[in-house]
């Protein structure tokens, strides 16, 4: 098994026990009774670019506040099948949500608008409503245009059955027969979508999911605990969930004979070594065979006796012979 530290033990359960009280108050949210959260302003901006940008004659932004969103959109997926939409929100241009808040932008039929802006009035949440008008769409008068392009296609045609055109001038109105007919047909296609945008009109809704019926400190603080014992108790299981498998690693290991960085070190000051240092410090076996001689000498302490040598030329020590004798005499 691993030894740990008692400081490191202490560390560990004031780690878990932090954890633990986050958790708790994360999860039951006891701390919004006291400061709240600050709102954070969402804006839809794929949204807005595509329901400002719209040639639809017709749009509408309503927003509501519900607090059962999935309600909502039944209610009014069965109020869009209502009006003629086919697929109800399945026919939706764009959908976007953050956060709390979600945008859908979907045609309904012009026909049915009225009736259908009156019944998304009267559903409960309804907070405000938007209308915009897109003039600029009717500015064209495609109809007279087409009348136009079609008159000078018929006199371009007759000018070309006449036997007496050159070739030039036969080329060049068959190549302004052309042009006309490509303008005729932009004109023609013009003419669908300026149909389909009368006839139906642009939605926008927008929803926020609020929260009802709050709980009361008491059930907070209930819920508090709750999670509190919760998290800790998986905290503390992990935790040895991951200590006997490091053990049980460290043991398989020494099993194979792989030796890890504290095991080698261990094995100089107590394993190979240990039956000869402790000889040294006059412990183990080698310092109990001479632990009564030299237990106390430089054997105890594991050190070697320094011997101090100094060596001597001829003629100093020929010197020191005379300075002797002078001495002596």
């Amino acid at each position: 098994m691993i030894s740990m530290r008692k400081r490191f033990k202490t560390l560990i359960v004031i780690g878990i026990i932090i954890l633990s009280t986050l958790a708790g108050l994360n999860r039951s949210q006891i701390l919004e009774l006291f400061g709240g959260k600050k709102q954070q302003k969402i804006t839809f901006k794929e949204s807005n670019e595509k329901f400002t940008s719209a040639r639809n004659f017709n749009r509408y932004q309503l927003s509501f506040s519900v607090s059962k969103k999935g309600d909502f959109q039944k209610n009014l997926d069965t109020i869009l099948r209502k009006a003629g939409v086919r697929n109800g929100l399945g026919d939706q241009l764009h959908s976007e949500t953050r956060a709390n808040k979600t945008s859908i932008i979907i045609e309904i039929p012009d026909s049915t608008s009225l009736q259908t802006l009156a019944k998304l009035r009267d559903i409960s949440g309804f907070n405000s409503e938007h209308i915009l008008k897109n003039p600029k769409a009717i500015e064209i008068d495609v109809d007279a245009r087409i009348e136009n392009s079609e008159l000078i296609i018929d006199n371009l045609k007759k000018k070309i059955k006449d036997e007496r055109l050159s070739q030039n001038t036969y080329e060049r109105n068959l190549d302004l027969l052309n042009k006309e007919q490509s303008v005729i047909d932009s004109l023609r296609n013009l003419r669908a979508d300026n149909e389909k945008l009368v006839n139906n009109n642009l939605l926008r809704i927008d929803i926020t999911s609020t929260k009802k019926g709050g709980k009361s400190l008491a059930g907070q603080i209930k819920d508090f605990f709750v999670y509190f014992i919760l998290s800790f108790a998986v905290l503390t299981v992990l935790f040895f969930f991951v200590y006997f498998a490091l053990s049980i690693f460290l043991r398989l290991m020494t099993y194979f004979g792989i030796r890890s960085a504290r095991s080698s070190s261990g094995y100089y000051s107590g394993g190979k070594y240990g039956k000869y240092g402790g000889g040294y410090s006059g412990k183990s076996s080698y310092g109990g065979s001479y632990g009564g001689s030299y237990g106390g000498s430089s054997y105890g302490s594991n050190r070697r006796r320094k011997i101090k040598r100094v060596y001597k030329d001829a003629d100093s020590s020929d010197k020191d012979k005379e300075s002797d004798e002078e001495s002596k005499s």
